[in-house]
């Protein structure tokens, strides 16, 4: 059986004759994807075809050997690359000049692992970060210094106690690079030449470092100094493959990897690093804070609030919303109301990628909730420079 792609457009139902899906693993599809992708069973209702709808998701997952998913975009391919530059800190890779050369997220995905790979062979051929790690045990010699409060307690025991400290390179820093390596190399997206450097990269990591599951949380906040700086920008490809590469089914006696973005995670990462690159020296802000309400019992995290430098106080909270209505929901507006509410601000806006049938205005307990539009179609400079004009118009009114 030739390999058979399934494409499927961004909230657009796609109908897929019966025959072209075995039973069992549109079963596995619903059970493990169906918060990316919604899955209507073969009935009359629907002529006997299933109906198979993106929630907003992009990506590849590989379903078995011979048949794929794959989930294109609405926004173009370059307007992704923006998008991913501000939110993954990319900029440093200097790639925009290669970008038209690229049909697909998943040409973009493997020239990434391309580089990632590359790095990592380079900072092995130099020399792996290594750091002192402290120890305290039982020796048959003398090493470091003697815990004597250790000898003391235990007279019986006739080795020494010492804490030592022994310079490994089986750190952090690279137990990170080789979990990502692992991950991309299962992915089953990139090509053979790709694919033999990544696996080249994996094996000489494996050779020094444990095999130790990381999360995309581990590579950021990370301290860096002069010894290991050039680990930075690997770390943040690792962030990227790591927070978008996941678990895919099982096939047989071998489980692959699912490459998939969520594009509306992509778009609330976007949004706020623009506004951090963007806003003027009056405002700072926050992404993802968390607040609690109740004496706690109620938890919930704001997307971005916005504070003024100079006093501390929230100024405005914000929402990003990246299926686009003809006008907010209610859950949207009661939402956005609460997070203003619970900051003490009057201002609330909701963020949406292209325009509302018409601009929201309400207020509702001297709350202003208005919608604002960061466009993800044409010139995102010119589209992240109207907005930034629009939200500091709305901040004075």
């Amino acid at each position: 059986m030739r390999d058979m792609i399934i494409e499927l457009e961004e909230y657009r139902r796609a109908l897929v004759p019966r025959d072209s899906l075995p039973e069992e693993l549109g079963l596995l599809l619903h059970r493990e994807y169906s918060k990316k992708i919604e899955i209507e069973f073969p009935t009359i209702a629907n002529d006997y075809n299933w109906r198979l709808t993106s929630l907003g998701w992009v990506g590849q997952i590989r379903l078995s050997k011979e048949i794929s998913l794959k989930m294109l975009p609405k926004v173009s391919l370059k307007n992704i690359f923006g998008m991913l530059e501000y939110a993954y800190d990319l900029k440093s890779f200097d790639l925009r000049q290669e970008i038209d050369h690229y049909g697909s997220i998943e040409e973009l995905f493997e020239r990434l692992v391309k580089i990632l790979s590359m790095k990592v062979l380079l900072r092995i051929k130099r020399g792996l970060y290594g750091n002192y790690i402290p120890y305290t045990d039982s020796l048959s010699y003398v090493r470091g210094r003697l815990e004597t409060d250790e000898i003391v307690r235990k007279p019986w025991n006739i080795r020494p106690i010492c804490s030592y400290e022994d310079h490994t390179r089986d750190v952090e820093e690279n137990q990170i690079l080789a979990w990502t390596m692992k991950w991309v190399i299962m992915s089953g997206i990139v090509n053979q030449e790709t694919l033999l450097l990544a696996q080249k990269a994996y094996r000489s990591l494996r050779q020094i470092v444990a095999e130790i599951p990381y999360d995309s949380s581990s590579c950021v906040s990370r301290l860096y100094n002069r010894l290991n700086d050039d680990y930075r920008p690997m770390h943040l490809l690792c962030r990227f493959f790591l927070e978008n590469c996941g678990p895919s089914l099982e096939n047989g006696d071998r489980q692959s990897v699912a490459f998939t973005v969520n594009m509306a995670r992509l778009y609330e990462l976007f949004v706020a690093r623009w506004l951090e690159s963007h806003l003027n020296d009056s405002y700072t802000l926050k992404a993802q804070e968390k607040v609690s309400v109740s004496g706690g019992t109620l938890q919930f995290n704001i997307d971005l609030v916005l504070y003024d430098r100079y006093t501390g106080k929230a100024v405005a909270v914000m929402d990003t919303k990246y299926k686009t209505r003809e006008s907010p929901s209610n859950a949207d507006f009661y939402q956005v109301t609460t997070y203003a509410l619970s900051k003490g601000c009057d201002k609330a806006f909701l963020i949406y990628p292209s325009d509302l049938k018409s601009p929201f205005h309400e207020s509702v307990n001297n709350i202003q909730v208005r919608s604002l539009t960061f466009p993800l179609s044409g010139n995102l400079e010119s589209n992240g420079e109207e907005f930034m004009e629009q939200l500091h118009i709305n901040l004075k009114r």
